[in-house]
């Protein structure tokens, strides 16, 4: 619960940086690392498999993300 607490923080987080009037580019690299660090949070204390390969795929788009916003200004 408190995992999904995080994510919807970062969710959030990340809605409002999108419509700042500012550079976000740093802001937004940092967010998509913690999210990528909760999903591999998620993956690692589950037992269910599914879930756990879930986690590993989000991980990997997030760190795709993360690269495409490096280029955000």
């Amino acid at each position: 619960e408190i995992l999904f607490g995080d994510w919807s923080s970062d969710v959030c987080s990340s809605d409002l940086l999108l419509q700042a009037d500012r550079d976000v580019g740093r802001d937004l690299e940092f967010l998509c690392q913690e999210m990528g660090r909760e999903a591999g949070t998620l993956g690692a204390k589950t037992a269910d498999t599914r879930i756990a390969e879930w986690g590993i795929t989000l991980r990997a788009e997030l760190a795709r993300l993360r690269e495409q916003v490096m280029n955000v200004e």
